[in-house]
């Protein structure tokens, strides 16, 4: 059974972000080839909600 942060979590992973978890955090990331540069968009804490951070 999926927890609701993993299916959120892939979600995201849809609009082309990826995800790194760090200790307690969770790190949502995109790579720009043409630039070579990683662009990383949030840095939040994986024991909360983050549903609609927007």
């Amino acid at each position: 059974m999926y927890t609701r942060k993993y299916a959120e979590a892939l979600s995201y992973k849809k609009q082309g972000y990826r995800v790194i978890i760090v200790e307690i955090h969770l790190v949502f990331y995109k790579i720009n080839q043409e630039d070579k540069t990683i662009i990383t968009y949030v840095i939040i804490d994986g024991r909360r909600e983050y549903r609609n951070r927007t």
